[in-house]
């Protein structure tokens, strides 16, 4: 279940998600994803700790910012009991090639300074590479 923390930032929100995480899952695992965690309040914080400290043995919890985790924005009470998985931007090339498969996965042609300039463009967030691949491929199949 992914959660914007950005919305339902607040200690209400985070007590209710602690009491659903305890509760057996219809499954082997219960997912919560917390999106943009730095935005929750400090109680909210307070509240999530304990679930952090002792969870139920089917719950993964992960939390996601975009923020670094030196802003103070998420408590080092927090980060010290988190598994940390930094994502990298990538390479030009890589980006590139990626945009290309995706372009003849879609029989879409593209010029090659088209995929040049995104990918310079989009300073490797694939993401936003391929939100510009996604218009070029609307406008082109519409001709």
């Amino acid at each position: 279940m992914e959660i914007d923390a950005g919305r339902f930032r607040g200690i209400d929100s985070i007590k209710e998600l602690c009491f659903k995480a305890y509760y057996s899952p219809i499954s082997k695992k219960k997912v919560y994803i917390l999106d943009e965690a730095q935005q929750l309040t400090g109680e909210a914080w307070g509240s999530l700790l304990k679930l952090l400290e002792e969870p139920p043995p089917h719950l993964c919890l992960i939390l996601t910012t975009t923020n670094r985790l030196d802003d103070g924005k998420i408590p080092e009470t927090v980060i010290s009991r988190c598994e940390l998985y930094p994502f990298v931007k990538l390479e030009r090339s890589v980006l590139e090639a990626k945009l290309k498969a995706i372009s003849q996965n879609e029989s879409v042609e593209l010029p090659d300074d088209w995929y040049n300039w995104v990918s310079s463009f989009a300073g490797g967030n694939l993401r936003l590479a391929e939100s510009e691949l996604g218009k070029q491929i609307v406008t082109v199949k519409a001709r």
